[in-house]
């Protein structure tokens, strides 16, 4: 069972946040930031119309990520709202068995606060205990600069590209970066 006790940290406003494992309870909030997210649609695949998410689909997989030793699902939260989350799973396969992979999702309003970063940054420090992990992967729209920026600072490199990858329009592509940190992790 993976957990990380929450972890209080001041963001530059001056506010804290809370950095720790979600619990069940926080999947309508995970929901909720996700679905924002998705109307936005300028840095997630999903389009509006295919997202079918519900709070019984987060409140499982928060479950099934509490039970596995080498996973963490981190929700953030400011005055005991949920702002943001990060899951870090295992790919099914075995032979994959070795790398996580990295999903965040903030709420719009909190962007640039360095809650992000908190995030990351405490996933890479749990990680580093971890013997099963590796190698941590995650994928970044090119037109996400922020993001890439930020992946950057924490250490992630650049180990490929898949061009033209996701269609936002007519005549209008991003492509997909893929990047990486190997153990021992940097922040």
């Amino acid at each position: 069972m993976a957990i990380l006790h929450a972890q209080k940290y001041e963001l530059d406003s001056g506010m804290s946040v809370i950095i720790r494992s979600a619990v069940p309870d926080d999947a309508p909030a995970v929901l909720s930031i996700h679905r924002k997210v998705v109307e936005e649609n300028d840095y997630v695949i999903t389009a509006q119309n295919e997202f079918n998410k519900t709070s019984e689909s987060y409140h499982d997989l928060i479950c099934k990520v509490a039970d596995h030793p080498s996973e963490l699902f981190l929700a953030a939260s400011v005055n005991d709202t949920v702002v943001g989350w990060l899951i870090l799973y295992t790919p099914s396969l075995e032979r994959r068995s070795h790398l996580r992979e990295v999903g965040m999702m903030l709420t719009p309003a909190w962007r640039g606060q360095s809650i992000g970063k908190k995030l990351i940054a405490a996933i890479l420090d749990w990680a580093g205990t971890c013997s099963a992990i590796e190698k941590i992967c995650l994928e970044v729209f090119s037109s996400n600069e922020n993001a890439i920026q930020l992946y950057r600072k924490l250490g992630f490199k650049e180990e490929g590209r898949r061009h033209k990858q996701i269609k936002l329009g007519m005549d209008h592509y991003a492509d997909l970066i893929l990047m990486y940190q190997m153990q021992p992790f940097e922040k």
